[in-house]
């Protein structure tokens, strides 16, 4: 665990659950132990923000690649707005984020994890670990008849 001490503390909190991810953790026990380390997992307007700006990826820019209104997203990152599950998808997909770091970025807005126990989670992860685009997710969810990512939930 010392190990783990020293590899993480210059780490930003997403950067460090996303490490924690990458070792294999669940994302409760990601939690357990940031708060353990009271470390306080970061709000999703910190996680989109940091994960904008390592994309250099304007407002307007994921606004159009996400199909999520740029008012929306000014809202979610002025912590005026928690934004659904499939906007934060939608979100991931545009930035084109890693598995690891689209749970970090659900988990952050208190959003369910994907999981590999639901079959359109799994569609949804073929995606995300491909590098579609959410419209070609939406597709795969519809020849599958599910529910697409434009559905509030």
């Amino acid at each position: 665990m010392s190990d783990i001490l020293d590899e993480t503390k210059d780490m930003t909190p997403t950067r460090m659950a996303a490490y924690y991810f990458e070792k294999g953790y669940t994302p409760e026990q990601v939690k357990e132990v940031m708060q353990k380390r009271k470390i306080l997992f970061p709000t999703i307007s910190d996680v989109l923000n940091e994960f904008m700006g390592r994309e250099d990826m304007s407002v307007e820019r994921l606004s159009d690649l996400s199909d999520v209104t740029s008012a929306m997203i000014y809202r979610i990152l002025k912590r005026e707005r928690n934004p659904g599950r499939n906007i934060i998808l939608r979100m991931a997909m545009a930035m084109a984020l890693s598995f690891d770091e689209t749970q970090v970025l659900l988990k952050s807005g208190n959003c369910a994890p994907l999981s590999a126990s639901r079959d359109r989670d799994l569609i949804i992860m073929n995606g995300i670990t491909n590098g579609l685009d959410y419209e070609a997710v939406n597709k795969k969810l519809t020849e599958n008849n599910m529910p697409d990512l434009n559905v509030k939930f």
